[in-house]
């Protein structure tokens, strides 16, 4: 758009949309990438922070419902907590 200021990487230099577009979406809650959230996401979330499950990126950004930067039983009560319509996330 006009006018719009384009940041670039600075170790790759490609702009802020080109690195965004590359990246999947990710819903907020869905640990599992099934696209709903549901109680199977707080229990993964669980095993992250028991370390029995490793999980990649798009699930650390997933399982920090409360995006606090942590991933604790905290966001697993809030992934439950929305599966079950009490919360919105």
């Amino acid at each position: 758009a006009e006018g719009e200021r384009i940041r670039k990487c600075k170790h790759c230099e490609e702009t802020e949309r080109e690195v965004l577009e590359k990246l999947p979406a990710v819903v907020i809650g869905d640990v599992d990438g099934n696209g709903f959230v549901s109680s199977v996401d707080a229990r993964w979330t669980l095993q992250i922070v028991a370390e029995l499950r490793v999980p990649d990126e798009r699930q650390l950004v997933a399982a920090d419902a409360n995006r606090d930067g942590y991933i604790s039983s905290v966001d697993a009560r809030w992934i439950l907590q929305c599966a079950a319509e009490l919360r919105e996330l």
